[in-house]
């Protein structure tokens, strides 16, 4: 049982042996939540703005399933 995680462009930097085709598979465990699998991926949690669940909005504490699709993207500074 897995949870497939992708990561924009620029969280990618933080996982050294990202795969961009097929992202990052993470064991599942009932019970674990998104901000579970920024800390097991080895992302800062301030680094994190946006987070999709199999394409819908939703947010670190979301409770995921086996098999869910979670999608983490930087926001961009500007200023």
């Amino acid at each position: 049982m897995s949870l497939t995680v992708e990561l924009s462009r620029l969280l990618r930097r933080y996982v050294s042996d990202y795969d961009d085709d097929d992202g990052i598979l993470v064991d599942y465990e009932e019970g674990k939540t998104v901000e579970h699998v920024i800390t097991e991926v080895g992302i800062p949690r301030e680094k994190v703005f946006t987070v999709l669940v199999n394409r819908k909005p939703s947010s670190v504490g979301h409770r995921l399933k086996d098999g869910d699709h979670v999608t983490l993207s930087m926001i961009l500074g500007a200023g």
